[in-house]
């Protein structure tokens, strides 16, 4: 036997329950064999209230929360409720009465005869208290010591993990109206939270509660508590969209550590301007938006409140995404995590290509298609048989990268970034504090833009792989032929991606970029061209998910050499092309004696030099190419 101390607030006056700790023996009421899902499905919630003893210096939690819901039916003969195993019951209350409960494998039972009937209020109150231990990869309740010696404890639910720390149903649909949360730390510490920080009441034994209370629609593992030594450090943000949001940062109470990051910290206002201009008003603008720090290695988009790591200007930007992509609009399943992850991840690019920093929106790109490209296999849609596994469902090359990548191909498809953002802004509206999947974005953007995008989600969201391009170009007289062909990564595949594929053409008087549809397995075109074709390349501005195999410059005049020299005769320039642009080559002028006019090495495509200097009369051009040598007789005009 223990004794678990409650505080509780009744009428306005804090009561100290001592509420003796009993393990109620597993009463028999009949049980039907209905899935847990359709358990869970028989109520909704509408409230929750948070009443809980927290510390910096464990993961042990006590106290009680209380929730409110709505009957919808009777396929069940039990109210369930999801907590974990590991945490030790004192009572449930439920509409006012004390009742009898099974908790086993993770679920509290109700038995129905306790609750009121079809669409009545239903009332339950959980005392419980959990005992320190550890969920996998860190969910639930971690605390943690930081290098400098203290200490933090917080919450993580995400997926599945709400369950750890309070009683809950984790159906994403199911999204909480309004939520009071409090927490009672020691008063050397502070607690941030969800919503608006309502008050701070002194307790007994050197104790404060934070109160914390949010009137948005929730998701159940975006609720979250974080606690430690921090330091509070807001400032408001005025949006002409959004009017003005308060950002409200709870930072590790260190003087160097803040004056390290404060610069870092103050971008969130740029980016909130940024992405209210590019999604829309910012969700939660009558609460807040902050980050609460936490020793996790990334950050995780609580609503209104991020924990997180770092203030790297990746995460910032990301986890705020999240807050449109994610927590307003929540993925209607973790089968459809692109909703959420695909989004905030491009949303990263979309911030470096606002700020002006493109080197950075560069870089992203290039990584991104490195890591997508890197393994054949994976779609974004997260198949069902692979549901149990975090991982699968949180894989970074397929739901965050491939995911933002296939936005960046949509917003290039599309070819209209005022077309793109106005039906992001759309999609963001409609489904505001609810939930959707991929198909619901496919309407709107086949509403929008008048096309059928069935097949581009059947390849590329639905569908594994990418296209592996291999192309070839010759040019003759005024004509250019380009040849074009696909196979899948996917071993002995026969499937075919849908892509619109840049090709920039490098002429010596200039550059024209062509943009070719792709949806076979061959692709043959011949343009008519007037000027001399230097170089041809592919997707040069990274928006196609696709590997270059090969691109093969074919020799004109079907000859065995892999050097064009022209023109020649030349007045004041030579060019030096290149056949096989995979392999650099070197190339030299000698004049008739074998002397050495000039030299140019690790050359690609093509190259020049200069004639204008030397007198007309005859030279030789001589390339290496590996260990095989062509040599060209050059007349100077």
């Amino acid at each position: 036997m223990a004794r678990l101390h409650v505080f509780m607030q009744t009428s306005g006056v804090i009561r100290k329950w001592n509420l003796l700790l009993v393990l109620c023996p597993a009463l028999v009421w009949g049980q039907q064999h209905i899935p847990l899902k359709s358990q869970l499905e028989a109520y909704d919630i509408h409230y929750y209230h948070f009443d809980l003893n927290i510390s910096n210096a464990n993961s042990e939690i006590a106290g009680f929360v209380h929730l409110e819901a709505t009957l919808k039916n009777t396929s069940t003969d039990s109210i369930t409720l999801e907590l974990t195993q590991h945490a030790q019951l004192d009572s449930v209350i439920c509409n006012g009465n004390r009742v009898t409960y099974k908790h086993t494998n993770d679920l509290i039972r109700l038995p129905l005869e306790a609750c009121q009937g079809m669409n009545q209020p239903l009332s339950i109150t959980v005392y419980y208290s959990i005992s320190r231990y550890h969920t996998p990869y860190n969910r639930g309740i971690t605390s943690s010591t930081l290098a400098n010696g203290r200490r933090i404890t917080w919450s993580l639910s995400e997926p599945r993990y709400a369950k750890d720390w309070f009683p809950c149903k984790q159906v994403l649909e199911d999204k909480i109206d309004s939520a009071t949360l409090y927490f009672t730390v020691p008063d050397t510490l502070m607690v941030g939270s969800n919503g608006i920080l309502t008050g701070i009441t002194p307790m007994e034994c050197s104790r404060k509660r934070f109160e914390w209370k949010t009137s948005y629609p929730t998701a159940y593992y975006l609720f979250s508590f974080a606690t430690g030594n921090y330091m509070d450090y807001s400032f408001d943000v005025r949006n002409d969209d959004s009017g003005q949001i308060h950002v409200q940062n709870f930072i590790y109470n260190d003087s160097i550590f803040f004056k390290e990051n404060k610069r870092q910290i103050d971008t969130t206002a740029a980016l909130l301007r940024i992405y209210t201009k590019l999604f829309g008003p910012y969700p939660f603008a009558a609460e807040k938006y902050g980050h609460c720090m936490a020793p996790i290695g990334g950050g995780m988009e609580h609503q209104t409140m991020t924990t997180l790591g770092s203030f790297n200007i990746e995460l910032v930007a990301h986890e705020l995404a999240h807050q449109w992509f994610g927590n307003s609009v929540t993925c209607s399943d973790w089968q459809n995590i692109w909703i959420n992850e695909g989004f905030a991840s491009y949303a990263e690019y979309l911030a470096f290509e606002e700020l002006g920093v493109d080197e950075k929106a560069r870089t992203w790109l290039s990584n991104a298609h490195a890591l997508v490209s890197s393994m054949p296999s994976g779609s974004v849609y997260v198949p069902a048989q692979e549901l149990d596994d975090d991982q699968r469902i949180f894989n970074y090359r397929l739901s965050y990268q491939k995911g933002a990548l296939l936005l960046h191909m949509i917003r290039h498809d599309l070819g209209n970034d005022s077309l793109f953002f106005d039906l992001i802004k759309d999609y963001v509206k409609q489904h505001t504090y609810g939930n959707a999947d991929g198909s619901a974005f496919r309407e709107i953007l086949e509403a929008k833009s008048g096309r059928d995008y069935a097949s581009f989600f059947n390849s590329w969201y639905y569908g594994e792989g990418f296209p592996i391009l291999d192309i070839e170009w010759v040019q003759k007289s005024d004509s250019v032929g380009i040849r074009i062909q696909q196979e899948s990564s996917l071993s002995k595949s026969s499937v075919t991606y849908p892509i619109l594929l840049d090709l920039k053409l490098e002429f010596l008087s200039g550059d024209t970029l062509l943009q070719v549809p792709i949806n076979r397995k061959e692709t043959s075109m011949d343009l008519f061209v007037s000027k001399k074709l230097m170089r041809l390349t592919p997707d040069p501005y990274m928006r196609t998910i696709s590997q270059i195999r090969s691109v093969t410059h074919l020799n004109e005049s079907n000859s065995s050499k892999a050097f064009q020299v022209f023109p020649n005769p030349a007045a004041n320039q030579v060019y030096i092309q290149n056949y096989i642009p995979d392999r650099p080559f070197e190339v030299q002028l000698l004049d008739q004696s074998g002397n050495r006019l000039a030299r140019q090495t690790n050359c690609v495509t093509y190259t020049s030099f200069p004639l204008s200097h030397l007198c007309a009369g005859i030279y030789r051009l001589v390339t290496s190419q590996g260990n095989a040598q062509e040599v060209f007789t050059l007349i100077k005009l």
